[in-house]
């Protein structure tokens, strides 16, 4: 009996030893903020030429004391700042507000403090909310295209010669695909512009799709036939074949311009309508100046840089350069995102810088001509700090990659002297497919960006790389994943199943078929075959191109050939993190 009680005793002693850690390591939220360190009033120095917010809180915070974090969220989002000396919490909160984040200080039950930079839900939800009236102004343009349908042809002539629409609706496939656009709903259509990519088998074609997609069919089917020559060209295809795969629209964003398309699939070819050629830059959410979370008028009150210090600005060779050299010139703190992909929505060299507001004082003028062809906005803070965000960063920041995976895929390609593994292609299934597309087009100028050809990428990825665990290397023989690709070498058939029952009970082989931009129906499969092989784009950094195309030719029946592809980085474009300086200024050093 004895013995039963101490054993009560020893497990209660344990319960209350349980609860005193756990009240130990239990935080409450202390709504001053920034509040409670000393540390927050002394003054630092910055110089970040971009860097991911979540390494530069790490580095302020190794360097000032303070236990300073991002959310890992938001960590990855990159940010360039130059400041003088002044107060860590002012930077602290200027870094915030650039990004619409806020700052959580929690303590501990031991008074230990943590401050966590954390994006609100409703600073989430205002990002998609720009998302959707930016794509509500193209479909708004596209629609101009969908009413100049009943123009008649001699109305149609009277537009001027270079004129989109009329080049567009004088063609007849493109017209036709125009017609099949105009029978979406408009639900479909923002669907569209969300995915990028939307696909209709041919169950999914209702009533009053039927009619325009069965002219689509006939138009491709004629088109196909200009294509067929004498002995070894492809079969010939009927609208029939067509109707049988249904079809698929896309949104290609190329240089500037929104590029809408439909595609119809027979059983050995495609045929595209590339139906529309609209501009982007002109359909920003936001204008030029201005806070972008709470709208309304810059005070004609603000002490900005002067027009001498923009202008000296703007000779700078990069956008970094610029802003660096504006801080320098000025004495102003200067913040602002940071992308190393390429611009999804690039303002052309041939567009026309657009009038300037005459209300506007001249060194808001100059702010303004600095940003226009960089894709930037810019507004004021309190304390005369300028912030500069890419007017659609709730769209580009879609394609970024992380650092941390740039800078992990860059270190494995010096130790191996710039030759690709296998397995370094499988490291896609860490991206999403936007960030796989926003990798390739990162070392390409005038990029296309286009979901139709990535989407599925990272679902291929995942595939191999189940399937080459599941099927070991002979004995003797190297795995699959750790296999070189040289420049030059003829395909390695990395993988091939026959099994068409298997791969239709393998969840991740369904996951692949269902992300593919062109629909495949199971009845089509008749193997599975993966051949792994790099283009030729230069052996290193020194040779031009910096980065490894690795290409992945897959089919799943003859005369079904395609490929995929993903361009593995030699190094991190515009990486200067050997830049960033952080210098706290000792308490003696202030006079």
């Amino acid at each position: 009996m004895r013995k039963g009680a101490r054993l009560i005793c020893l497990c209660g002693l344990m319960l209350v030893g349980r609860a005193s850690l756990a009240q130990q390591a239990k935080t409450v939220e202390v709504p001053e903020g920034l509040v409670g360190s000393p540390a927050f009033a002394k003054r630092v120095k910055v110089t970040c030429p971009g860097l991911a917010v979540g390494e530069l809180i790490d580095q302020l915070s190794a360097k000032t004391g303070v236990n300073l974090q991002a959310d890992k969220a938001i960590a990855e989002d990159k940010v360039i700042l130059f400041c003088p000396a002044r107060p860590l919490k002012e930077t602290l909160n200027d870094l915030a507000a650039l990004f619409h984040d806020s700052w959580r200080h929690l303590r501990t039950a031991d008074s230990k403090d943590r401050y966590v930079l954390v994006r609100t839900r409703q600073s989430t939800e205002y990002e998609q909310s720009l998302s959707r009236a930016t794509a509500a102004r193209l479909i708004a343009k596209l629609d101009e295209q969908v009413k100049a349908l009943s123009e008649t042809p001699d109305q149609l002539e009277k537009r001027p010669k270079e004129d989109p629409i009329r080049k567009s609706l004088a063609d007849p496939g493109d017209r036709a695909a125009t017609v099949v656009y105009a029978a979406l709903s408009p639900e479909q259509r923002s669907a569209l512009f969300d995915r990028r990519v939307l696909n209709f088998s041919a169950a999914e074609i209702g009533p009053q799709l039927a009619e325009p997609v069965g002219e689509l069919y006939k138009r491709s089917a004629e088109r196909a036939a200009r294509f067929r020559g004498g002995a070894g060209s492809p079969p010939g295809e009927s609208a029939q074949d067509y109707a049988q795969r249904g079809i698929q629209f896309a949104l290609h964003n190329c240089g500037g311009k929104l590029i809408p398309s439909i595609y119809a699939y027979g059983k050995s070819s495609m045929m595209g309508f590339l139906f529309a050629d609209i501009d982007t830059h002109g359909i920003w959410a936001l204008g030029p100046q201005g806070n972008p979370y709470s709208r309304g008028p810059m005070a004609r009150s603000l002490a900005l840089p002067s027009i001498e210090a923009t202008q000296k600005a703007q000779s700078q060779p990069s956008w970094i350069d610029q802003l660096q050299k504006l801080a320098e010139a000025s004495g102003v703190v200067v913040l602002a995102d940071f992308y190393r992909s390429s611009p999804v929505n690039p303002v052309s060299k041939e567009a026309p810088e657009p009038p300037l507001n005459a209300r506007d004082l001249p060194e808001a003028a100059a702010l303004d001509r600095l940003c226009w062809r960089e894709g930037y906005l810019w507004w004021t803070r309190p304390g005369g700090a300028v912030l500069f965000r890419k007017r659609d960063w709730f769209e580009q920041q879609r394609y970024e990659v992380p650092d941390r995976w740039l800078a992990e895929t860059a270190r494995r390609m010096k130790v191996q002297k710039h030759v690709p593994k296998v397995g370094d292609l499988l490291r896609a299934r860490e991206l999403t497919a936007r960030q796989i597309l926003g990798l390739n087009g990162m070392n390409t100028e005038g990029f296309s960006y286009s979901e139709f050809e990535t989407v599925g990428g990272l679902e291929l990825a995942d595939f191999l790389s189940r399937e080459l665990a599941n099927h070991p290397a002979p004995a003797g023989q190297s795995p699959m994943t750790d296999r070189s690709l040289a420049p030059g070498r003829p395909f390695l058939k990395a993988f091939f199943i026959d099994d068409t029952t298997a791969l239709a009970s393998n969840a991740a082989f369904l996951a692949f078929l269902t992300a593919q931009a062109s629909p495949i129906p199971l009845t089509d499969i008749r193997y599975f075959q993966a051949d792994i092989s790099t283009e030729d784009r230069g052996d290193g950094p020194g040779d031009g191109w910096k980065d490894a195309s690795m290409v992945v030719n897959w089919k799943v029946r003859p005369l079904m050939d395609k490929r995929q592809n993903i361009c593995l980085p030699f190094e991190v474009k515009n990486d200067r993190r050997d830049q960033v300086k952080i210098e706290v200024e000792q308490e003696n050093s202030k006079r």
